[in-house]
């Protein structure tokens, strides 16, 4: 990660006992007060740690903190939207329906409006690389899985984890539950 990311102490400070072991504050972007699109009062802030995303939403007279929470395995996609006087971000998040968190409008994604715009493209691309970085790591499961049980020998075989049955080494899937089949061990 560049170390010229922007980093709010005061954010830091609100969400600091929310944050797991091992994990750091990579970002934190805060809403515009007096363009379209923001909150002069209570702008919204979005955290950014190493491993998910933490909105911080506060009431109209900022007594009252929200927090909505999003792993990055659940972030899909990221977009942005540049306009004349502010920026906005659209996040896709799996499993959230239109009706609960930052989604408006009927939209299958969270937005936050009223961004400067070297902030939005800074979210973005952080976001984006996540969603990315997640990606190979999944391709990269999957490789390490297909190309174990592709060299498998004759003669080798793995038990089921889940109910204990001998099965082929070049099988993935157990033939008898469907569990996905782990360590190869030889006659």
């Amino acid at each position: 990660m560049p170390g010229n990311m922007p980093i709010a102490e005061s954010e830091v400070n609100i969400v600091r006992g929310m944050l797991w072991p091992g994990e750091t504050v990579e970002l934190t972007v805060k809403q515009r007060r007096l363009r379209p699109g923001g909150a002069w009062i209570t702008p919204t802030t979005w955290v950014v740690t190493n491993k998910r995303i933490i909105f911080i939403e506060r009431d109209r007279w900022g007594v009252r903190k929200n927090f909505e929470l999003i792993p990055f395995d659940k972030v899909t996609g990221v977009r942005l939207d540049h306009g004349i006087f502010s920026s906005a971000i659209y996040v896709r998040v799996a499993g959230m329906s239109t009706e609960r968190g930052k989604y408006r409008r009927n939209r299958e994604e969270g937005e936050i409006h009223g961004l400067r715009y070297r902030d939005a493209v800074l979210l973005a691309d952080l976001l984006n690389r996540k969603v990315l970085e997640k990606e190979r790591k999944e391709e990269e499961k999957e490789r390490v899985l297909l190309e174990k049980h592709r060299v498998a020998r004759p003669g080798l075989y793995t038990y089921c984890g889940e109910c204990g049955r001998k099965n082929n080494a070049s099988d993935l899937y157990c033939r008898y539950c469907g569990a996905v089949l782990g360590h190869m061990r030889q006659k």
